[in-house]
């Protein structure tokens, strides 16, 4: 479903919204977007901190069929994976992206963002809510909390909203440490999360730290 992962992938970029979008009062006093394809998104609204499901702390390790190890350009930073699972395509010089992964013959994404600044990982994934909601106002945090993956501590975050009508959910590893900060993140429509999510889990669960420091 290429047109769905090319809208998805807008907000991970920050790149322009490209939809029309006209703001609303609703008779209830609440704001909505509209979109030009005569979808709707409710602005602003307030998860509180109670409505995101908190996750234990959770140890994993690359599974041993994830063969292919991926690794970064500007961090340094190993991605394993399934090439007989996953196609892989590396990103040019001017893309945000450093890899695009597509479950092969399915409707399952993912990619890798990577910065060699160090950003406090609060900061990276506030700033990761911030761009989901210029494209999609209804974005929501559904769940979060610490992974400890082949050895390497990452913050889990999972999200949840609205592009042009299609509802889609992100499930994403957000590393940062001395190396850089890195985002590995995997996404699919919300009809589709269950179906899967444990391929996603098993390929941004192969992410590790080629050197340590």
């Amino acid at each position: 479903m290429k047109t769905f992962r090319l809208l998805v992938v807008s907000i991970l970029l920050l790149s322009s919204p490209c939809l029309a979008q006209i703001s609303a009062i609703t008779d209830t006093g609440q704001e909505v977007v509209l979109y030009d394809d005569h979808t709707w998104a409710y602005v602003g609204v307030n998860h509180a901190a109670s409505d995101v499901i908190k996750l234990d702390t959770l140890h994993v390790t690359k599974p041993d069929n994830a063969s292919f190890l991926v690794k970064g350009i500007k961090v340094k930073y190993g991605m394993w994976m399934d090439p007989k699972k996953w196609a892989l395509e590396k990103q040019g010089p001017n893309d945000d992206s450093e890899y695009m992964f597509t479950l092969r013959g399915e409707d399952a994404y993912a990619m890798i963002i990577s910065e060699q600044i160090r950003i406090p990982i609060k900061t990276l994934k506030k700033v990761a809510v911030e761009n989901a909601r210029s494209v999609a106002p209804d974005i929501r945090v559904i769940k979060e909390g610490d992974r400890v993956v082949n050895g390497v501590t990452v913050s889990y975050m999972e999200m949840g909203g609205t592009i042009q009508g299609i509802p889609f959910t992100y499930l994403g590893n957000y590393y940062s440490g001395k190396t850089g900060s890195v985002q590995v993140i995997g996404y699919t429509s919300q009809d589709l999360v269950e179906k899967y999510r444990a391929n996603i889990d098993e390929l941004i669960n192969g992410f590790t730290i080629l050197e340590q420091q």
